[in-house]
């Protein structure tokens, strides 16, 4: 039954033409796509408030909502705007194909169907899809490497500003012993810095060689 995952990548064909719909869920299929339907603008909508395929095949050319108005809307929705649209028409004049990209969309299908023409772009898009996951997922990994970075050297580094200060402010009042002790405690809390430092620059390099060993 279309509609239930079959395989790795979900689709949601957005058309209403039942013979379109027919040649291209019997040509993916093949290819263990996940096949999802949605018969007009409006009908999409309320689909993908329910669940989120990895790409969107829409027609053009459609009562109601067309899919210029549809994939606007698509775009304008935080949890939408970042699914891949490739429009599928006949329309093959450069101001359709413009007014396309204008509104969002990622790539065009032309009518008739070709399957290899098919099979091409939607899996080209999904490759990029992919790679722009593991990509936002990379940086969002840096981002709390950067940030525990941050937290782990605030603590030694405020520790030292305030030896550094205490001396500045304080150096003509205090015995040569008391200098020493504070020179003693700043030398350890640089020492600790610069070996989490170290740690953490190690660990790093270890996950990039052993990622570039897979």
């Amino acid at each position: 039954m279309y509609g239930e995952k079959q395989g790795k990548s979900t689709i949601l064909i957005v058309d209403d033409t039942p013979e379109n719909l027919k040649v291209l869920i019997s040509f993916l299929k093949k290819f263990e796509y996940g096949i999802f339907v949605a018969q007009n603008g409006e009908d999409a909508l309320k689909r993908l408030e329910q669940f989120t395929p990895d790409i969107i095949l829409l027609d053009v050319l459609m009562p109601g909502l067309d899919g210029y108005e549809t994939c606007r809307l698509l775009k304008e929705n935080p949890s939408t705007r970042d699914i891949p649209v490739i429009f599928i028409t006949a329309l093959s004049q450069t101001v359709d194909k413009v007014k396309g990209f204008e509104a969002g969309g990622v790539d065009y299908i032309t009518k008739p169907f070709q399957h290899e023409e098919v099979l091409a772009r939607v899996g080209t898009h999904l490759k990029l899809q992919k790679m722009q996951k593991e990509l936002h997922e990379l940086n969002a990994a840096k981002d709390r490497l950067f940030s525990i970075i941050a937290h782990d050297l605030k603590n030694p580094f405020t520790g030292i500003l305030s030896l550094v200060d205490f001396l500045v402010r304080s150096v003509r009042e205090l015995e040569i012993d008391e200098i020493e002790d504070c020179l003693n405690g700043l030398s350890t809390t640089c020492k600790n810095a610069y070996t989490l430092l170290e740690n953490l620059l190690h660990r790093s390099e270890e996950r990039r060689v052993g990622k570039e060993c897979r």
